[in-house]
């Protein structure tokens, strides 16, 4: 799945695409392509890409929790059509997100976690469900119908 975010940012591939120079200013970090290839993250690429809300606490958390590092010119990925802003980090319009880099198995553990703890508060949800069903057929009986409520609905 290629990534595109939903202000139509696309994360271009720098390796497989053909840059047109003529067109392109590399030091503002804004490239026109002959090829673009958008990129697809796979588990053997070395970082995995992600906005980032660009206040203070927020970079910090994940520059030291996750090893994330500013996206600027000259890396794999390219957020076509944007350029960097002032201190060298591709920005969205408005100021608020930042792209960054996570190293890769940072960014896989990070997830095995989260699925985890999904998981974990799906079957806690379903225990309860299997508790709350199990009080209510005590109290009022099994919820299965016998046979000749069956034939009187018609099942």
């Amino acid at each position: 799945m290629t990534q595109k975010h939903r202000f139509g940012i696309e994360k271009v591939d720098m390796k497989k695409s053909t840059i047109n120079k003529e067109k392109s200013d590399e030091k503002r970090g804004v490239y026109t392509f002959k090829k673009k290839v958008l990129y697809t993250p796979k588990p053997s690429d070395g970082y995995a890409y992600k906005w980032v809300q660009t206040r203070p606490e927020n970079i910090q958390k994940w520059q030291y929790s996750h090893k994330a590092d500013f996206v600027t010119v000259g890396d794999d990925v390219y957020p076509a059509p944007l350029a960097v802003n002032a201190d060298g980090h591709y920005q969205m319009p408005g100021g608020d997100l930042v792209l960054m880099k996570i190293p890769m198995d940072i960014w896989l553990d990070k997830r095995v976690k989260e699925k985890r703890q999904s998981d974990k508060e799906a079957r806690g949800a379903i225990r309860s469900f299997e508790k709350m069903v199990s009080k209510q057929s005590e109290k009022y009986g099994s919820a299965r119908l016998t046979k000749e409520e069956k034939e009187r609905v018609g099942i």
